[in-house]
């Protein structure tokens, strides 16, 4: 195909793709795949929209649909043909309205061509189609998104929803920790430090695994103060152990730390309205 394309002869190209497909073995789904999005490239760039959505159509017949439409995505937003792939996100979310994943890349798509609007409008829609389950999930992707893509103070009030709704799941804190680290807010990143901390009753594998990262933290875009702080704070809390462990007996501290584990909920109720989200 590339050598006829490089001799200017699309209809050739077109010709050894179709060869190729009716000759792959049928096992063989992901070169056949390949062939089909290779000729689906050659008809984005040489061929008509009409020739570009038969192929398209023939492709998500014959291979797994989720695939290709994700694929033509792609090769839509790479060959700067965003009116088409504006066009087809909608379809394709028809189609796949269960798979999360399709709706976080509509929503990144927009905000990357500034369609904020439309982006924000998806989150409602979202939870509407989605299982319960997933809606935690992509809510943390939209605000991740908004974090790398959109506005970061937009990103931070979804964030703030977020553990304001689920206090004590410290993955969420960590994500919204790590991307204030990203922007370099030493502040910002030890007050939500310092709400983790105070947003549940942690066990002493999980005060200092907390401490460390802040730590961490202090190190990449804190200051020297804020490391003896740390640092003096781990010290205090290793002596407060201690003290409590040689007060009440090493066994019982372990057990009072393996019970609380086991006490604590995941918070993990889902979201009833997602207009409080966008």
């Amino acid at each position: 195909m590339t050598f006829y394309l490089q001799l200017g002869n699309v209809d050739k190209a077109r010709q050894v793709a179709r060869r190729a497909i009716q000759v792959i073995h049928f096992r063989e789904e992901q070169e056949k795949l390949n062939v089909w999005m290779a000729l689906l490239n050659v008809e984005n760039m040489y061929g008509s929209p009409e020739t570009v959505e038969a192929v398209f159509k023939e492709a998500a017949q014959y291979n797994d649909a989720l695939e290709v439409h994700s694929r033509m995505l792609s090769i839509y937003e790479h060959g700067n043909k965003i009116d088409d792939a504006a066009a087809l996100f909608p379809r394709a979310v028809k189609k796949f309205s269960f798979v999360p994943d399709m709706w976080i890349r509509w929503y990144e798509f927009c905000l990357r061509h500034d369609r904020e609007d439309e982006a924000h409008a998806l989150v409602p829609r979202s939870l509407q189609s989605l299982d319960r389950k997933q809606h935690l999930r992509v809510l943390t992707a939209y605000a991740l998104a908004e974090y790398k893509l959109g506005d970061v103070e937009h990103a931070r009030t979804m964030f703030e929803t977020l553990v304001s709704r689920y206090p004590k799941r410290t993955d969420i804190w960590w994500q919204y920790i790590d991307q204030e680290v990203r922007l370099e807010n030493a502040a910002g990143a030890r007050s939500l430090m310092e709400r983790c901390l105070a947003a549940r009753k942690h066990t002493t594998k999980q005060v200092k695994s907390l401490l460390q990262k802040w730590l961490v933290i202090e190190k990449r875009v804190g200051d020297e103060a804020g490391v003896q702080r740390v640092l003096d704070r781990a010290r205090a809390f290793v002596a407060s152990v201690q003290k409590r462990a040689a007060s009440i007996g090493d066994d019982d501290a372990r057990d009072e730390d393996e019970e609380d584990a086991q006490n604590d909920g995941d918070d993990s109720d889902d979201f009833d309205e997602g207009e409080n989200y966008k």
